[in-house]
């Protein structure tokens, strides 16, 4: 899931979740199939990260761009599960200049749970929440009959279930 202003000439697009969340990232380079809509090429592989099993741990942080804060924890006292909760709210819209500004403001705001709980020692349930907005706005001479704002909302909820059968076989 990404923020990405559309229809609005050459933009980039920005991931739905900050980097403090993420485990892993891998490149796979190449051509695949079509299974990702019209999209040949790379594919990026993101494996989001499980919350602290030892201590609960609270952070927030502040850059050009936008506000973070993540919390993170174990579930039980026997450290069998963790949470993990964080938040990005961004600063590129404000604060607004109404009238004055002749730039295309992009707001975004996101959030990302996940809670992970060992259920037996080779079994493992998970449930992972991504949601997000994001706005542009253009100063543009538009006619009555055109939006002059756009917004999207986008929402994905998974839920897993992770078994050890042998040391060597994971389902």
């Amino acid at each position: 899931l990404r923020h990405s202003p559309i229809g609005r000439g050459a933009s980039g697009s920005l991931a739905m979740f900050g980097s403090q969340v993420v485990d892993d990232a891998t490149l796979r380079t190449g051509a695949y199939a079509r299974r990702y809509g019209e999209r040949l090429g790379p594919q990026l592989d993101v494996t989001l990260r499980e919350g602290s099993r030892t201590q609960t741990d609270f952070r927030a942080g502040i850059g050009g761009t936008n506000v973070l804060l993540v919390g993170e924890g174990p579930l039980t006292r026997s450290s069998r599960g963790s949470w993990l909760v964080a938040a990005r709210r961004s600063l590129l819209e404000w604060p607004t200049e109404e009238g004055k500004s002749t730039r295309t403001p992009f707001g975004f705001s996101d959030g990302v749970a996940k809670i992970a709980y060992d259920v037996r020692a080779s079994q493992q349930v998970g449930l992972t929440v991504i949601t997000g907005t994001a706005s542009v706005d253009e100063d543009d001479n538009l006619t009555p009959h055109e939006l002059a704002r756009g917004t999207t909302h986008a929402s994905a909820v998974s839920l897993s279930w992770r078994s050890t059968a042998r040391s060597g076989l994971i389902l």
